[in-house]
């Protein structure tokens, strides 16, 4: 009972101004994290991108030395290494695509969704 007795008659709600301000704040970490994700994205698919250029590109130069010079073991071995690194980074490569897109999609939902605060004050 005594809970109850210290408790105010009336009925104070939080202000519109810190609902504001707390929804203003919540925005800009979800857009900070969807920022940083994608810009994460970017930069690994760009080292992957240049990995797998690097590696055709050896592979391709292989291709032409055991053309040239006949069959070598140790570069038929390397050429094999070489085409399984390609396999891995296209399907990796794509596998980063298909998770930037679907950041980019959340970021134009939120976008359309969540409005900036200066229109939530209002």
């Amino acid at each position: 009972m005594l809970f109850f007795r210290s408790r105010p008659k009336t009925f104070v709600p939080r202000s519109r101004e810190r609902d504001a301000q707390n929804d203003a704040e919540r925005t800009k970490e979800i857009f900070s994290a969807l920022e940083r994700v994608e810009k994460d994205l970017e930069r690994e698919t760009a080292g992957l991108r240049a990995r797998y250029e690097a590696a055709q590109t050896n592979a391709s130069m292989c291709l032409v030395a055991i053309e040239a010079e006949g069959s070598d073991v140790p570069m038929n071995d390397r050429l094999g290494k070489l085409e399984q690194s390609v396999a891995y980074y296209e399907a990796r490569i794509r596998e980063l695509e298909e998770q930037l897109a679907a950041v980019r999609r959340v970021s134009a939902m939120a976008n359309t969704t969540l409005r900036p605060a200066s229109q939530n004050a209002a």
